[in-house]
């Protein structure tokens, strides 16, 4: 699992490049169509990375800087990590318990009902 895809680190990077710019700038310093931009700048929203601000009658994006991305990086690594713990867990859990839906399930058989 990937804490950002190729087009979102594209993007953020590009802008710490070019530091606050409009889509439209953005769009002709990666090469990436406005309508596919707008749907990765609203993933880097989402995610706290990058930040609209209306501007006149413009949006332009800033994103986080590199220190708070850092910071960003290393929480959603470890929340990977402690999912990745509670899965390994109830994996183990589940495989430890020797019942399972098959041995509850009693077959009667008979024309009277019970």
């Amino acid at each position: 699992m990937e804490i950002l895809s190729e087009r979102e680190k594209q993007v953020f990077f590009a802008l710490h490049k070019i530091d606050t710019a409009t889509a439209q700038n953005i769009a002709k310093e990666t090469l990436i169509n406005r309508t596919a931009l707008y749907h990765t700048l609203g993933l880097l929203q989402k995610k706290g990375l990058v930040t609209p601000l209306k501007k006149d009658f413009t949006t332009i994006f800033q994103p986080i800087p590199l220190a708070e991305f850092e910071i960003w990086s290393k929480k959603r690594v470890a929340s990977i990590q402690k999912e990745l713990e509670e899965m390994t867990d109830a994996i183990s859990k589940a495989k430890e318990q020797k019942s399972n839906l098959f041995s509850q399930i009693r077959y009667y058989e008979g024309v009277e009902p019970i």
